[in-house]
């Protein structure tokens, strides 16, 4: 009996949530409390930043916004430095053989 009432009066899952976010007309994180969602104000912005956010807004399919934010955070976390330092040795080992074929 103990999932039934959690069911009904506990946790709310996930499509429940952002069901009643589109209902209401509001972000998720108006669901959260305070420090479990993070706000941008629009005047802390960039340039770079602010065009994203109106490109992002002209995609209307819910699927493809989900999409490109599981592509931005990804190339978020991506570190150019980490893929230059670990990549040096393959580099060189293939000028190395090239320069060997000339």
């Amino acid at each position: 009996m103990k999932n039934t009432r959690n069911r009904y009066y506990g946790d709310v899952d996930s499509d429940t949530l952002s069901i009643l976010a589109h209902v209401l007309d509001k972000p998720l994180g108006y669901f959260f409390s305070w420090y479990l969602y993070k706000e941008i104000k629009q005047e802390s912005l960039t340039p770079l930043e602010n065009e994203l956010l109106l490109h992002f807004k002209d995609i209307s399919d819910d699927t493809l916004r989900k999409l490109v934010i599981d592509q931005v955070k990804v190339v978020g976390g991506f570190d150019l430095k980490e893929l230059v330092e670990n990549s040096v040795g393959d580099i060189a080992f293939m000028i190395q053989k090239e320069k060997a074929l000339l």
